[in-house]
């Protein structure tokens, strides 16, 4: 189940983040020993300010949601592959921000999000993913590119970012994702960084008959968890 949270303020930090976050349900009942997957979701501009229920609009927390408004009173909830919800809710730790303040995302705020969930779940540091959609795609890329070592794989959807940076990522699993129509962000904002990369550990789907929403039917698809779940990070 989802609950909601308050970021820490630290020194290094302007401000801090509220945020959803969901463990598995077996996750107070396994041995303390075991270290869980983190998936971090960073939501697009649509999402920003107001309730933060609003992030439950897209992505891993709409699935958390669904998985556990199905096990309360059967329902299942419209646009969500169920098999998807119960893979997400039942694998992984998710953490799921708003920003509440401005326009963006802060890479260094994030960075501390993290500190903080590490010290406070059994985190597998070695198994830390990002994924994000539109605004969240692009600081998916970019917060990636603050800390290339840090994570095991990213997954950015109809994002893009800084060509000139992006070599630094060379050495990291990357499953981009973006409709070939989009009319918000052009498919050739993350294309570009891909072909900048020309990495073995990079990949692209192009959806030819998508816009701007590229994220439904990719967190949609089982097969991009499975994926994940095999990444983890080359220290």
């Amino acid at each position: 189940m989802l609950k909601i949270f308050q970021q820490k303020k630290t020194s290094p930090i302007p401000f801090a983040h509220r945020y959803l976050l969901s463990v598995p349900p077996s996750y107070k009942y396994e041995k303390t020993e075991k270290y869980w997957p983190l998936l971090l979701f960073l939501h697009g501009a649509g999402e920003s300010h107001g309730p933060i229920e609003k992030v439950l609009k897209h992505g891993p927390p709409k699935l958390v949601h669904a998985y556990s408004s199905s096990k309360q009173d059967n329902r299942s909830m419209d646009n969500v592959n169920m098999e998807c919800a119960q893979i997400v809710a039942e694998n992984f730790i998710t953490c799921s921000p708003q920003v509440d303040r401005g326009y963006g995302w802060n890479s260094t705020i994030l960075l501390a999000l993290l500190d903080e969930l590490e010290q406070i779940y059994r985190v597998d540091k070695n198994k830390i993913y990002v994924t994000g959609i539109s605004m969240g795609g692009y600081s998916t890329w970019s917060l990636a590119m603050a800390q290339p070592t840090r994570f095991a794989a990213i997954m950015p959807i109809c994002g893009g970012g800084d060509r000139q940076r992006v070599s630094v990522l060379k050495n990291l699993p990357i499953w981009n994702f973006h409709g070939k129509l989009d009319d918000v962000i052009p498919v050739e904002e993350s294309l570009s960084l891909i072909k900048t990369l020309n990495s073995p550990l990079c990949k692209s789907t192009v959806y030819p008959n998508l816009k701007h929403d590229s994220w439904t039917d990719t967190y949609n698809n089982p097969e991009i968890y499975r994926w994940l779940l095999e990444q983890t990070r080359n220290a």
